[in-house]
């Protein structure tokens, strides 16, 4: 348990801070004389919620709706809905502020609460009839003091006040949208009733909800988790309402991107209001370019494992690492940083040039990935890399010994007849696993000729039992290298 609770400046909502602060002309609250400082990053959401208000300007002054919004006793969001809504709702956009503004009227002890906004309204205008009508104990106090809020805001003066007027239950979702513009919410594809929220959150509704099934949510009230919050208060809200209050904010945008669920780009034009798409259409004319760079923000979330990693492509990235950590030990020139790490945050640059054509995670399969990593060394750091860390090194018998760097130290295969006649040790720095001829380990040796001349004895006592038909000389470094068996008698 910490000591001490936090001040309240670091938990609670700043946008009413924000707003004075702005009323008062200081350039911000390092200005002022805080005992805490407010968050940065809260008062910073603040003076965002402000401007989608259109309480600041876009040099982040307070207009004169800012100013208004100052003098209201209430929250800058309820404020806004005050002023904002048409005249003819005047009545229930200020029962909606005195309900958000004081305890919830509606208890249900044992059971969950309902959601809806519109439920409170309903209770606000007719108590008596609401409590015949509907199964759900009232808080008579809290009604009460809601009431008597409504009142006094509409005693203030200004556009929404007038007489008292007609409290509409079915304005809650499009009032609610207008002090709640980021919270906003789309149902995403599902049976779980989860949502986006236009803000670009996420949030979710008790299934059992009367308004777990809806398309559109506004959420007045969330439970605050910052991965996906509950929601305690909201009302319906519908397409034609938004495309209603936020025509002047909804945007088109051409939208090529990796889609998590289907495992592909996709590409579309989108009408969108903050991050919900309202439509959303095909796109025929996304150029290539476009398609790649969306590819590989695939890989990104897929992965490097999605890559399909051939033996050239392995062998070629544990070269390049091997050789970079002897660079960063040395001092030297150090080749590029090919862990996964490295890989990712260069994607753009060696991958998304080799991408053009794909679509999808299937198709990844098509990509040449050493050809891919090998374009992005260059020529130059290519011919250093083959000769200082080789792929494969030549054998007395005429072939090739391909070398491993994955291993801790660099060690290349091949047949023990392979390396007859040598009595030097044929790649200082690299380690050579001797095989029999079935291809299985005899030994391991990183000096040759102190092999030959000690622990090869034993080996070629075992190996002529069991292979009679292969020349096993007591003197390998002077016989011919020779992979092929003796002619049979």
């Amino acid at each position: 348990m910490p000591a001490f609770a936090p001040p309240e400046i670091a938990t609670a909502d700043l946008a009413s801070l924000a707003l004075e602060i702005a009323a008062w002309g200081a350039a911000g609250p390092e200005a002022l004389r805080f005992i805490d400082q407010p968050p940065a990053g809260a008062h910073a959401e603040a003076r965002a919620l402000l401007a989608a208000l259109g309480a600041l300007d876009a040099a982040g002054r307070i207009t004169a709706h800012g100013r208004a919004l100052a003098a209201l006793p209430l929250h800058p969001r309820l404020g806004h809905m005050m002023l904002a809504c048409p005249p003819a709702e005047a009545a229930t956009a200020r029962a909606l502020a005195a309900l958000l503004s004081e305890r919830d009227p509606l208890r249900a002890p044992g059971a969950a609460v309902p959601l809806d906004a519109g439920l409170r309204l309903e209770a606000l205008a007719d108590p008596r009839r609401f409590a015949a009508a509907r199964a759900l104990p009232l808080d008579r106090a809290a009604l009460a003091r809601a009431a008597e809020t409504a009142r006094r805001l509409g005693r203030g003066g200004g556009k929404c006040d007038s007489a008292p007027g007609r409290i509409d239950p079915a304005a809650a979702g499009r009032l609610l949208a207008l002090a709640y513009p980021d919270r906003i919410a789309q149902r995403r594809p599902g049976d779980a009733p989860r949502y986006l929220l236009s803000g670009g959150k996420g949030a979710h509704v008790d299934p059992a909800d009367a308004l777990a099934g809806a398309p559109w949510l506004v959420a007045a009230d969330l439970d605050g988790d910052p991965r996906e919050a509950r929601i305690r208060l909201a009302a319906p809200l519908s397409r034609d309402e938004i495309e209603r209050l936020f025509a002047d904010r909804i945007q088109t945008v051409r939208a090529v991107r990796w889609s998590r669920r289907l495992r592909a780009v996709t590409a579309q034009t989108e009408r969108r209001l903050g991050a919900l798409t309202l439509e959303a259409r095909p796109l025929r004319d996304a150029d290539t370019g476009e398609i790649a760079r969306a590819m590989a923000d695939g890989v990104r979330a897929l992965g490097l494992a999605a890559l399909p990693w051939s033996k050239a492509a392995q062998a070629l990235r544990a070269r390049v690492l091997w050789l970079r950590g002897r660079d960063l030990v040395g001092g030297g020139d150090a080749l590029p940083d090919w862990s996964d790490d490295g890989l990712l945050a260069t994607l753009d640059a060696w991958l998304t040039p080799h991408l053009s054509g794909m679509r999808r995670a299937e198709d990844l399969a098509r990509l040449d990935l050493a050809a891919a990593l090998r374009s992005a060394l260059g020529w130059e750091r290519a011919q250093r890399l083959d000769r200082d860390a080789p792929a494969a090194l030549a054998t007395p018998a005429g072939t090739q010994a391909a070398i491993d760097y994955a291993r801790a130290q660099p060690t290349a295969s091949a047949r023990a007849q392979a390396f007859y006649g040598l009595d030097r040790h044929p790649a200082p720095g690299v380690t050579l696993e001797l095989l029999s001829p079935a291809g299985r380990p005899i030994a391991t040796t990183a000096d040759l000729p102190g092999f030959w001349r000690g622990a090869w004895a034993d080996a070629r006592r075992d190996m002529r039992g069991q292979y009679p038909r292969h020349d096993w000389p007591e003197r390998p470094w002077e016989a011919q290298a020779t992979l092929r068996a003796k002619p049979r008698g």
